[in-house]
């Protein structure tokens, strides 16, 4: 889908692309490359382009929202707070991607939360949690409640709680300090090692269960302290026990990766989210419940 744009003034494209449509330059760069339009001259007056809808619409969000149906766990003046499924985006990068939770939120008329510091994709979300995990995601709803655990987040959540299904028969109960790199092609992994340099990073660990004939799966609890990216997946592999099915950091193939934010307290304000059906069969078919 394209958007067609004609052009009222003489003027470079570059600087209409910057002051119309408010495009970084790399964004900019990125048209060029992906387009045969030549920005060596000046455009003339009543001169027509095509522009794709995702640079017409770099700071805006899809209401088309094209992934599964996301629960709605709580809403209140503050909080709106879902079950986020694994596989949808926290955000999207560009427009036509429908398949993220602000799209999902808009189509709903959430307008409120997108509205939220508007100038950076995540808006009004208070943490984000990656593509593959599912699990509680909060979102304020409005501007002063935003600022306030942005600001104090560390402080103000008192307890994040994960749930992993591991390879292994896992035998690391406690509390576990990691540092953190990144690492692979663009930096897309992260690197955990018992010793610096790198951003630290803890949690702490306890077996719920496992599958005791053989050692083949355990399921673990996660108290997280920090919330790094890929802090809990890279942490679990660098201990021997990658996730089952994050085939990123070693885990062998499954139908989804098996890592859920089970629960998240926000000041005395806790939040929980029930284990997606695919979870929940691991967990029965391979005797961990």
């Amino acid at each position: 889908m394209k958007a067609q744009i004609s052009i009222l003034a003489d003027q470079l494209f570059a600087d209409f692309l910057k002051n119309a449509l408010r495009l970084s330059n790399q964004q900019q760069k990125k048209f060029f490359q992906a387009t045969s339009y030549s920005n060596k001259r000046g455009l003339r007056r009543g001169d027509v382009i095509e522009l794709p809808l995702d640079f017409v619409n770099t700071q805006d969000y899809s209401p088309l929202y094209t992934g599964p149906e996301i629960e709605i766990l709580h809403q209140d003046q503050d909080f709106l707070v879902i079950n986020k499924p694994a596989g949808v985006h926290g955000h999207s990068l560009v427009y036509t991607d429908g398949n993220n939770c602000l799209s999902f939120l808009r189509q709903r008329g959430y307008g409120d939360i997108l509205a939220i510091d508007s100038e950076r994709r995540e808006r009004g979300m208070l943490y984000r949690l990656d593509q593959v995990t599912s699990g509680v995601l909060v979102f304020a709803r409005t501007t002063e409640c935003f600022q306030k655990f942005r600001n104090q987040f560390q402080s103000l959540v008192k307890e994040k709680t994960y749930l992993a299904i591991v390879h292994g028969q896992f035998l690391l109960e406690g509390r576990h300090q990691l540092f953190y790199q990144a690492s692979g092609p663009k930096g897309s992994m992260m690197t955990a090692k018992p010793t610096a340099p790198g951003d630290v990073g803890e949690f702490s660990l306890k077996r719920l269960s496992s599958l005791v004939e053989g050692g083949t799966y355990s399921l673990v609890e996660i108290q997280l302290k920090e919330g790094l990216r890929h802090q809990i997946r890279s942490g679990l592999a660098s201990l021997g026990h990658p996730i089952a099915g994050d085939e990123l950091y070693g885990g062998g193939p499954a139908e989804r990766v098996y890592l859920h934010a089970h629960s998240y307290d926000f000041d005395g304000k806790k939040f929980e989210a029930p284990i997606d059906l695919f979870f929940r069969n691991f967990l029965h078919l391979n005797g961990l419940l």
